[in-house]
């Protein structure tokens, strides 16, 4: 390189008639522009992709939530309906159509009647004789006053079970 010249990236010597044109290349100017190419369309690349996604993204969440509005109004439709179809006067229509009626009031014939029969109370004289027989020879007392007969029976059975328990170690 000569001294006196400033250095330029690209050098073309001057055209000489008849000759033809001498052209001047530094390497590195060349490997350097060719890298800054080939990065400048590598980021353009990454740009485009990513705003190829971004775009597929938006239309996948558009048509989300397109869909989401869908089955609200559907829902929204089919809970009318619900109310419609559990309302009372349509219940009376069907119960109607289908040969219903509701009695009236002087109708003592179609009323529902529930009666209540209490417990009959157990003599004073049962009772004491029960638990008698309840504690037995083990000496043990039911933990209960007036539990039903299913507690008695159990309490029986536990007894049994405990007395048969007991024979067995002594034999």
């Amino acid at each position: 390189m000569p001294r006196g010249r400033p250095f330029l990236p690209l050098l073309y010597g001057r055209r000489l008639v008849g000759r033809s044109v001498l052209t001047k290349v530094d390497l590195r100017s060349l490997a350097f522009f060719s890298v800054m190419l080939v990065l400048t369309g590598l980021a353009g690349w990454l740009y485009l992709r990513q705003t190829s996604e971004v775009a597929a993204y938006a239309h996948e969440i558009r048509e989300l939530e397109a869909q989401k509005e869908r089955l609200h109004r559907q829902i929204v439709s089919l809970r009318a309906e619900v109310a419609l179809l559990g309302s009372l006067q349509r219940v009376y229509a069907e119960g109607a159509r289908l040969g219903y009626r509701l009695p009236e009031a002087s109708d003592t014939a179609h009323r529902l009647h529930l009666v209540y029969q209490p417990p009959q109370p157990t003599p004073v004289g049962a009772s004491s004789a029960e638990e008698g027989e309840l504690s037995g020879a083990s000496g043990l007392r039911p933990p209960w006053r007036g539990l039903g007969e299913v507690f008695q029976r159990l309490w029986v059975q536990f007894r049994e079970w405990l007395a048969s328990s007991s024979g067995d170690q002594t034999e």
